[in-house]
């Protein structure tokens, strides 16, 4: 399967006087092209640029590559993070509270998919799983919960846990059991996602992670 990758020279003119410039910038897209107004929309938005007077789109070329998926990279918690996890109906209000690593998967700059967890000694939660609307059956949830996974199993982690309320079935093809809720670690069960934003009906489940050798050891007084 191949992918399509628009090559392409720019220059910024800023308000103040100021300019940019950025040579052979690379984009995968959706499709066979796209047009000069929406490449000078997403560097201003990857970019985060402000105070931009006019942007020119030079020497654009799409070039066809062997298909790679999203690169998975941590992102931050921010508004258009917030809008993907409200939007598939899981809260926000304890992202900035919470010792949360959040991870994602991007399309043209735009966020398609997100993943959390929060670290617990040799335990962590993993929540915050959305995919977009229109992304979803290509297989990026299944590739966020791995990324995770690999994450915690480096950090020494042995099992992870998460709460849900209509993801049973989702989780148990990914090796996730259900778990009695008052076996679950203490640490685990002072989040605010077990305390009080996941309903007391939410499913508690859980997998045994493999470490690999080179893993931190754990003190035998922090498992759970």
């Amino acid at each position: 399967m191949a992918q399509h990758r628009v090559v392409f020279d720019f220059q910024i003119d800023f308000s103040n006087g100021g300019g940019l410039k950025g040579h052979d910038f690379r984009l995968d897209i959706d499709g066979d092209d796209i047009d000069d107004a929406g490449l000078a929309d997403y560097i201003v938005r990857d970019m985060r640029l402000l105070m931009v007077g006019a942007v020119r789109i030079l020497d654009k070329r799409i070039i066809v590559e062997p298909h790679k998926r999203p690169r998975i990279a941590p992102v931050e918690i921010d508004a258009e993070a917030e809008a993907l996890l409200a939007s598939a109906g899981l809260p926000t209000t304890d992202l900035a509270l919470s010792p949360l690593r959040l991870f994602g998967s991007r399309r043209n700059g735009v966020l398609q998919g997100v993943v959390g967890i929060e670290g617990y000694g040799s335990d962590a939660l993993l929540r915050s799983l959305a995919v977009a609307a229109d992304s979803r059956g290509q297989g990026i949830g299944r590739e966020l919960v791995e990324h995770v996974e690999s994450i915690a199993q480096d950090a020494g982690v042995r099992r992870l846990f998460l709460l849900t309320t209509d993801a049973t079935a989702y989780f148990n093809r990914h090796g996730y059991v259900e778990t009695p809720r008052g076996s679950a670690p203490p640490a685990v069960v002072a989040t605010a996602q077990f305390a009080s934003l996941c309903p007391a009906s939410a499913t508690l489940m859980s997998k045994a992670l493999v470490l690999p050798k080179d893993a931190p050891s754990i003190p035998a007084d922090a498992t759970s």
